[in-house]
């Protein structure tokens, strides 16, 4: 998809994309392996280690985008809800927990890493820490918002 002048928001939403708009990121509103049909996450992510996360990362497309990435730690936590609280920060049903019709939040795989250990972000109770980069983990996407899709936020705001 290219940087429209007007892209509509809803209609993104409705493909899979959640946009935070006190970030300019745009999130995969299900996780890595789900599949996206009529508005919902449907069935069970899948985990991969480290580097198969990276790599699946490079074919991925929704909602006509085909440049998702593994979040940088510091991307991934600005989901994270208060310290110690499992979920994540953003409007109730934006972004799907891996396991459908499971009250577990998972571990997701940064970007940050890549040798021996690798860092994950654990929405089970808020934190970020180091695990070998081999274990399978879940990979929630990230893209960042086109310029003028930032501006329309902007003048969204000031009326």
């Amino acid at each position: 998809m290219s940087n429209q002048e007007n892209i509509d928001i809803t209609q993104l939403y409705k493909d899979g994309v959640w946009i935070d708009e006190r970030t300019g990121l745009m999130w995969s509103r299900p996780s890595l392996g789900q599949q996206w049909q009529k508005g919902k996450a449907i069935g069970s992510a899948e985990e991969f280690d480290f580097f198969q996360a990276q790599q699946t990362a490079t074919t991925f497309t929704l909602a006509g985008f085909n440049d998702w990435q593994v979040p940088t730690l510091d991307e991934l936590k600005t989901l994270l809800r208060d310290k110690k609280k499992a979920g994540y920060d953003c409007p109730k049903g934006a972004l799907f927990r891996p396991i459908e019709g499971s009250t577990w939040w998972g571990w997701f795989w940064s970007s940050t890493g890549g040798g021996t250990y690798s860092q994950i972000v654990a929405f089970t109770d808020g934190t970020a820490n180091f695990t070998f980069s081999e274990n399978k983990n879940y990979v929630r996407l990230v893209r960042h918002c086109p310029d003028t899709l930032k501006t329309q936020f902007i003048h969204a705001s000031e009326n």
